[in-house]
């Protein structure tokens, strides 16, 4: 659809005009540059509306126009133009898999950063990697990777006493490092997830293991990687010792998922306070996504529990991006991440 809007405008003059003299281009309009458009012949007007998915939005005029235009083929394209100025909803950082529908989607809203959810055949074909990380800096955005989430369909972990999956860590590490220190880019990677072999943060023996385990992946590349704790386990919230047995003496970069971090405290946003308040120095992004902190929801921002405008200042200028759970639309509509970016702007 965003193809062939692009071939369309090569043919229609499309134009706005804001007051008499000045004409502006209807993509200008569609920036918020201009208050109505004048269509040109072959473009239908169909009546405005809101969309369910935007209707927490407040604004004066209706976010959305639909507009049906003709090609020159007779044939019709619907095409969203969001009215509303997206450079004035900040934080426009979304993520997305290799995918180029995905991408194409993700693109429409113009973001400043993108996160690429990385699985394990992708790592098959490192230049499909490279290619899209660099058509996205082309465009002047951000990006970061994200380690694989499994290996022949099972969780990843850092200390599992499987030697084929230890084995598949480390030489997913090493290859993901070469492509970091490549582009200039980093990479978010766990040590574990949830109901693993890290599961029991009382058993010592355990946690040594999981740091030495991490001097290990340090050493193949100290620069590329950032730490992302989970729901549960080792390398959560939930672990006293994490602090002063892992992350201070390795001095770990951090990726904090606050929502991870308030499921792991129990739904506790006291506790989630204190514990951005100890973390935070360590933090290089962060992943921001709501939950009412019972178990992974992955909620748009203000749909659960947390309270973002004590999450707010701990953030502050740290990179991070809106990690929502996009299912429903088989994760080819990001706007449930456009929601949360609205809602944070607004705090």
């Amino acid at each position: 659809m965003f193809g062939a809007f692009k071939n369309l405008v090569r043919c229609i003059a499309l134009q706005t005009q804001e007051s008499p003299g000045r004409k502006l281009s209807l993509l200008g309009f569609a920036c918020g540059v201009s208050a109505f458009p004048l269509l040109p012949a072959g473009v239908k007007c169909l009546p405005l509306h809101s969309t369910s998915s935007f209707k927490n939005i407040k604004t004066e005029q209706p976010f959305i126009y639909n507009y049906l235009i003709e090609a020159n083929i007779s044939e019709y394209t619907l095409l969203g133009i969001y009215l509303k100025e997206l450079r004035t909803i900040r934080y426009i950082r979304l993520k997305a898999a290799i995918s180029e529908e995905q991408i194409r989607d993700r693109l429409l809203y113009q973001p400043e950063i993108m996160e690429l959810h990385l699985t394990e055949k992708n790592l098959y074909h490192p230049y499909e990697i490279v290619d899209y990380i660099r058509l996205l800096k082309a465009r002047g955005i951000r990006v970061y990777l994200h380690h694989p989430m499994k290996h022949h369909g099972r969780y990843l972990d850092i200390i599992s006493s499987s030697p084929e999956m230890r084995q598949f860590y480390n030489w997913s590490s090493e290859l993901i490092a070469s492509i970091c220190k490549q582009e200039n880019i980093k990479c978010i990677i766990h040590c574990h997830y949830s109901d693993s072999e890290c599961s029991n943060f009382a058993d010592k023996e355990k946690r040594y293991e999981m740091r030495k385990r991490i001097e290990e992946i340090l050493h193949i590349c100290n620069q590329s990687f950032l730490w992302e704790d989970t729901t549960e386990g080792i390398f959560s919230a939930e672990n006293p010792h994490l602090l002063n047995e892992i992350v201070r003496p390795l001095h770990l970069p951090l990726n904090i998922d606050v929502s991870h971090t308030f499921i792991a405290l129990k739904g506790n946003n006291r506790a989630l306070e204190h514990h951005l308040e100890t973390y935070s120095s360590y933090a290089d992004y962060y992943h921001l996504v709501d939950s009412l902190g019972v178990e992974h929801d992955s909620l748009p921002l203000g749909k659960g529990s947390i309270n973002w405008a004590t999450v707010k200042p701990f953030v502050g200028d740290t990179d991070f991006i809106f990690e929502i759970d996009l299912s429903e639309s088989q994760f080819l509509d990001c706007r449930l991440m456009i929601e949360s970016a609205e809602y944070f702007s607004r705090i």
